[in-house]
């Protein structure tokens, strides 16, 4: 046997696992800790919003009467003449569900290209003619048939509302085209429908 020879034993494998396992959950514990402290601390502004309009239909007949989103006709005379084409300053109504949980505000309203001026302050929808709210290259939202428009200077949506866009044509349209609607919020979402003139789709 050699003399100066020193035997060394090692540390048994479960004390050595215990050691292991109390140092993952001091770490894991000291990890969480900062992690809660972190988003404690930081600085969240606002809320996060999600939008979503559904564009259900629309109504773009050549017809004197066009229909609500609940299928009941408008106002006498809320969608033109019956003459064989959709002219300038005739309807078009396009229907929109707010799926949201907040109320939508609507930045722009597209339709065919062309951007229309949401007409403020309302209340009724007169006959086309009369050169009223929504004349030629405005647009309103009807409430209810036959002629109950959103009274208010901001064009806005309920949540879980159904509304009725009436479209006062800005250009004149042939019966056949397609008219693209285009809707973008306040946030910056945009959705898409696409509506025939000479139409209607419910």
């Amino acid at each position: 046997m050699c003399k100066g020879l020193h035997l060394h034993r090692g540390v048994a494998p479960v004390i050595a696992n215990l050691i292991l396992i109390a140092i993952a959950v001091v770490g894991g514990t000291i990890i969480s800790l900062y992690s809660n402290e972190i988003i404690a601390s930081a600085q969240i502004s606002g809320s996060p919003s999600i939008e979503l309009l559904e564009i259900l239909g629309y109504d773009a007949t050549d017809s004197q009467e066009l229909r609500h989103h609940d299928d009941q006709f408008l106002e006498t005379y809320s969608g033109g003449l019956n003459d064989g084409i959709k002219n300038a300053g005739e309807r078009v109504t396009v229907y929109v569900t707010n799926h949201s949980v907040e109320k939508v505000v609507i930045n722009e309203l597209r339709f065919a290209g062309t951007v229309y001026t949401f007409a403020q302050n309302q209340g009724i929808l007169w006959p086309y003619f009369l050169n009223m709210a929504p004349a030629r290259g405005e647009y309103s939202i009807l409430l209810e048939a036959p002629d109950k428009l959103l009274d208010s200077s901001n064009p806005f949506i309920e949540a879980g509302q159904t509304v009725t866009l009436v479209i006062g044509l800005d250009d004149t349209i042939k019966i056949g085209r397609d008219g693209q609607v285009k809707i973008t919020t306040n946030h910056g979402a945009v959705f898409l429908g696409t509506t025939k003139i000479g139409d209607q789709k419910s």
